[in-house]
């Protein structure tokens, strides 16, 4: 069976090479107010209908008093974050709605039309509301803060794509994609000695580990990871990724050498990166990405409930044929298979075009061949 594709999110690696240049964007459009909404569809995610939900009694109203700032940040070419700062009167009211509809989505809506919706994991704490804006342009991007205030922050904090990387980035690349490890190892080990910023050494340790995973070298990729996590680390939306799967890698490796309470450790500090990830912003992509990776990390440990339970309200979100998969890998761990192939099925059958389908047939091929596909989500686990 080819490698378990829909799985490599866990660990896909970026290169978080970023830079930060802060303006302040004015436009000559008055800001509208925001309606929120809350919206909970318990079976196959359908589209939501603007003009069924603008039916509804709005949850809360946000016009401009509300909204003391709003901040967008350029997270790539086609990646945005929107931050809203509420006013001390609607602190406690966005905490008490989001707390009591954990699962659900906020929709916000303006002028009948939804600007966004994400999933909410947790309770928004401190009035501040984090957002992550589906892939568009950046006019698109700030329109789409207009309707909050006209007078918004704009900050920029671009992650390279491969035309834009340094000459000696692209050579670094160059090499590992040609199998050379030593030498882009070398390359990345020069761009460190450079000024680089806190997430910039942290993109860098993380090539150079990958390097020595690529060439085999266990210890010597250990080692690099333990750089990633040696300092007191700042965790953010941009370098959360790289530290929690420095953590989990180090659980592995300190496992396989039978160091079982630093193994543990290491583990719980992968778990605690991606919870902070879930509070702090709770209806983001990200939090939703965490949210699975912990319920995978915990069917790993054999923790079936909480893994099963991540992974419903994860069909629920963004990544829904990742957490079909989830859930079905959990049934099959507790060998119920009929019940397994029942969610792979469903997959096929409301998302037939994404990528996971495709695994989700030979999952179900391999389990009409007496085959489970559980032993081989764990071997890829254990890459790590």
């Amino acid at each position: 069976m080819r490698r378990m594709q829909i799985f490599s999110y866990l660990i896909c690696i970026f290169p978080l090479i970023l830079f930060t240049q802060a303006s302040c964007s004015k436009a000559a459009s008055d800001s509208k107010n925001i309606a929120l909404y809350v919206f909970e569809n318990n079976n196959r995610q359908m589209e939501l209908n603007a003009e069924s939900i603008a039916k509804q009694r709005p949850e809360l109203i946000l016009d401009k008093e509300a909204m003391r700032q709003v901040k967008l940040i350029q997270n790539s070419a086609d990646k945005f974050t929107l931050e809203i700062y509420l006013s001390e009167n609607f602190k406690n009211e966005i905490k008490k709605i989001t707390s009591a509809n954990i699962g659900k989505r906020l929709v916000f809506m303006s002028n009948a039309k939804i600007l966004f919706a994400p999933i909410i994991l947790e309770g928004i704490e401190q009035g501040k509301i984090v957002a992550e804006l589906p892939a568009m342009k950046r006019i698109d991007a700030e329109n789409v803060a207009r309707h909050f205030r006209k007078d918004f922050e704009f900050t920029a904090s671009q992650i390279y794509a491969n035309q834009e990387l340094s000459l000696d980035l692209q050579k670094a690349y160059a090499f590992r994609d040609k199998g050379e490890y030593k030498k882009a190892i070398e390359a990345f080990e020069r761009l460190l000695k450079q000024n680089q910023s806190y997430n910039e050494k942290i993109a860098l340790y993380n090539e150079i580990a990958l390097c020595y995973r690529l060439k085999g070298d266990k210890h010597g990729a250990a080692e690099i990871y333990k750089k990633v996590v040696r300092d007191p680390v700042n965790i953010d939306l941009d370098n959360y990724m790289v530290i929690e799967q420095a953590y989990f890698y180090l659980s592995e490796f300190e496992k396989r050498q039978h160091n079982l309470n630093i193994s543990n450790d290491y583990y719980n500090k992968s778990i605690a990166t991606l919870e902070y990830i879930i509070k702090n912003f709770p209806v983001t992509k990200s939090a939703e990405w965490a949210s699975l990776t912990i319920g995978t990390y915990e069917l790993l440990r054999g923790n079936i409930k909480e893994a099963q339970k991540r992974a419903v309200i994860g069909k629920r979100g963004d990544y829904k044929g990742q957490a079909y998969l989830l859930l079905g890998l959990c049934y099959e761990y507790q060998k119920k298979f009929e019940e397994a192939k029942k969610e792979y099925k469903s997959l096929i059958k409301n998302f037939p075009d994404v990528e996971e389908s495709k695994v989700a047939h030979e999952f179900i091929e391999n389990l009409d061949n007496n085959k489970t596909n559980i032993e081989e989500f764990f071997k890829m686990l254990n890459l790590f």
